[in-house]
């Protein structure tokens, strides 16, 4: 690797600056953005927005992510990222620490205010984000650019002004083109205001007769939204089903709906194309969800589904996407700050509507229910581990038979989540989810303790290991489907990753394979550094191979702590020498696979591979601008969660354990081959996962949670091998 992968560097394309590959024919003459912020997939089932519906089972739809910069997103924010095409923020790091509203000028056009503060904020948040760059590339492709809409709110009797929808196509300088966002598009009373369909139309109109790509805010279920959310937060942190079907919303989304009516009559979609996005979710006060998106016209496929090579997911893009596909879709470069990827319309085969309902669904459970989880994992684990402890401290025999279940069941958990994943239980209601989960995971526990494997020592523990590897594995290798939003996968709400390994089944994988597969490598007695370096190595290909896990950090975790278990085995010493030589293969390992996946089109392409083509100056962004973004996140857990700054000292405690192993501790590792030495790679595993991964603590709490109850059920069944007196640490490798 380190000699193939930098005389493969000169072949890295740069990052995406080169023209769309969509033929000149096939370009639409206008490009037309509908924003329906506050809209969900939902909303469009119950019938509340029948224009909507209707164009999106004709045309190509997808769920959209809206997470952005700070949670949950605000409109300012989602207009900041289109026209950014990255990540960005629109109202500064405090509420409403400026107010980038847009007012007429003099000559015709849109200048936002505060435009500069904008621009150099979004130059502090390491994302890379430039704010205008949508906006200059039409200008610099000689296309005007036109906003609508008014957002405007009614406070305590007065309107405060609220016209963010030009951050979207605005230029370097603050500047759109054409367009209208005055109060007699939604003309208030004393109370509220209400948006006026055929004004909005009339000025939609307007401003696509000067200019080629137009913007038209449609903002009715957003204030309904914000309102009702207002009130119902202060009882509860999430929207009930009566506030989100109440008829203010259902009313205000319908009229929405009659907008976009009106609004579509100045569109032809045989030379037009119209995206319409739910650029922000139902409510400020409420957490982020997903929304709608759906594309129609020139360039687009009937009946299908919308995809990016930023989700890998048919039905499902992300807010920075939309950038890169407008200038896709006009035959534009795409500036290399923009990280988003141009969206692709993919033939559908489902009944698409329902699916998205249903990811929907999926993913809001995933966000109210995976810290419960979690919590009673982690209480379980503890309480597991200090009953063993004391247990084999002191010699006792009672509790052997609910220990050891009690620890096959924690170690079944992921694979239990999975299947739950699998079967779409994790759209049902809490009580027939949890009881499916807890199903699963007896029924894997009852044929561990009952099968033929039962009366060996590694028995039991080994297959519920066997069972948990094979299906994370097996879902890596077809498609990482169980992995999105099953409880040890990912959201795409939170839009921290939406294809590969999640950070919970990496944790899991690499303790699980490291300290059980060091015991199955000693099997092969002689050759037992051979058989482990076999298994390291298909480690991280199921776990790092862009195609595959597409976890960088598992590159760097996993070759380090193979190569620590390989020189165990092989009975050398473990020195500084040959630690540094591991970090390097690590790195070099990790670079070949980036350059492997920069050389892959554009559209399959990973993170890994745009990193990598960024590292030698080709990507978005910058690489310092990546890694001080990651290193935030991960130290910012442990200000988030100060329960997490336990972590650190369990590991320091079992790092003293298997270095000054007590004798009834000592000698039981020994009754195992390969235990002691597996045991040492897992904890450097999971040591160097939180250093390299932006989930940071994340990762070794998850690994002990599953891991050290397992070892536990593994100690208590063996006979301890004579203690030959040995003095303490030389168990260590």
């Amino acid at each position: 690797a380190v000699t193939a992968a930098p005389a493969a560097v000169a072949a890295v394309p740069a990052a995406p600056a080169a023209a769309s590959a969509v033929p000149a024919a096939e370009r639409p003459q206008k490009v037309v953005i509908v924003s329906l912020p506050g809209v969900t997939w939902r909303d469009v089932a119950r019938g509340t927005a029948p224009t909507l519906k209707s164009l999106a089972e004709t045309w190509s739809m997808a769920s959209l992510s809206v997470r952005v910069v700070d949670s949950p997103t605000d409109p300012a924010s989602a207009f900041a990222t289109i026209g950014a095409g990255n990540r960005a923020r629109g109202l500064g790091p405090g509420d409403d620490s400026y107010t980038p509203n847009a007012g007429p000028l003099p000559g015709g056009g849109l200048q936002v205010a505060e435009w500069r503060q904008v621009v150099n904020d979004n130059a502090h948040l390491h994302f890379g984000a430039v704010p205008g760059s949508l906006g200059d590339a039409l200008h610099a492709a000689g296309l005007k650019t036109g906003v609508v809409g008014n957002e405007d709110e009614i406070n305590g009797g007065l309107r405060v002004p609220q016209s963010y929808a030009a951050l979207a196509l605005a230029d370097s300088a603050g500047r759109v083109d054409a367009g209208n966002v005055g109060e007699a598009l939604s003309p208030g009373t004393g109370l509220a205001t209400v948006e006026d369909p055929s004004a909005i139309a009339a000025a939609a109109a307007a401003a696509l007769s000067t200019a080629s790509v137009v913007l038209v805010d449609l903002d009715e279920a957003r204030r309904a939204g914000d309102d009702l959310s207002s009130a119902e937060t202060r009882l509860r942190n999430q929207p009930s089903a009566a506030v989100l079907d109440s008829p203010v919303r259902t009313a205000a989304i319908a009229r929405d709906d009659r907008a976009l009516a009106a609004t579509l009559q100045s569109v032809d979609l045989r030379h037009d194309t119209v995206i319409v996005l739910g650029t922000v979710g139902p409510g400020a006060s409420w957490p982020d969800t997903l929304t709608v998106a759906v594309e129609a016209g020139v360039g687009v496929a009937r009946d299908g589904w919308l995809t990016s090579a930023t989700t890998q997911r048919d039905g499902l893009i992300t807010l920075p996407d939309v950038a890169p596909q407008i200038l896709s879709l006009l035959g534009r470069p795409i500036p290399r700050s923009m990280t988003g990827q141009a969206i692709q319309s993919v033939p559908a085969s489902s009944n698409r509507l329902a699916a998205l309902v249903g990811l929907d669904q999926a993913a809001n459970s995933y966000r109210d229910r995976i810290a419960s989880l979690l919590l009673v994992l982690g209480v379980v684990a503890v309480a597991s581990f200090v009953a063993g402890w004391v247990r084999l401290a002191r010699g006792y025999t009672p509790g052997k038979v609910l220990l050891t279940a009690a620890g096959l069941a924690l170690g079944a958990a992921p694979v239990a989540a999975l299947v739950q994943a699998a079967v779409g239980a994790e759209r049902w209601s809490v009580v027939p989810a949890f009881v499916l989960l807890a199903a699963v995971d007896g029924a894997i526990v009852a044929v561990a303790m009952a099968g033929p494997w039962r009366r060996w020592p590694m028995g039991p523990p080994g297959f519920v290991v066997a069972v948990t590897v094979a299906v994370i594995a097996g879902d890596l290798l077809s498609g990482s489907h169980g992995q999105l939003v099953s409880l040890i996968g990912y959201s795409p709400i939170e839009a921290g990753r939406f294809y590969g390994l999640s950070p919970l089944s990496f944790a899991v994988l690499s303790t699980d394979v490291l300290a059980f597969g060091a015991v199955l490598a000693a099997v092969a007695g002689r050759r037992a550094a051979w058989a482990a370096a076999g298994i390291g190595a298909l480690t991280v290909v199921v776990a790092g191979a862009p195609m595959f896990g597409a976890k960088f950090g598992a590159i760097l975790t996993l070759v380090p702590a193979f190569g620590l278990l390989v020189v165990a085995l092989s009975a050398r010493r473990v020195s500084a020498g040959k630690v540094l030589l591991l970090l390097v293969a690590a790195g070099a390992v990790a670079l070949a696979a980036g350059v492997a996946d920069a050389l892959r089109p554009s559209q399959q392409q990973t993170h890994i591979g745009r990193f990598i083509a960024g590292l030698f100056g080709g990507g978005p962004g910058s690489v310092s601008d990546v890694i001080i973004r990651k290193l935030d996140a991960n130290l910012g857990i442990y200000g988030r969660v100060p329960f997490a700054m336990l972590i650190p000292v369990v590991l320091a405690f079992l790092a003293f354990a298997l270095w000054r192993p007590p004798p009834w501790l000592r000698s039981r590792i020994a009754a195992v081959p390969g235990l002691g030495a597996g045991l040492w790679a897992a904890l450097a595993a999971n040591v160097i996962g939180a250093a390299v991964n932006d989930s940071g603590a994340g990762i070794p709490a998850m690994g002990l949670v599953i891991g050290v109850p397992m070892v536990m059920v593994v100690l208590m069944r063996v006979n301890p091998a004579p203690d030959p007196g040995s003095a303490p640490g030389e168990s260590s490798p």
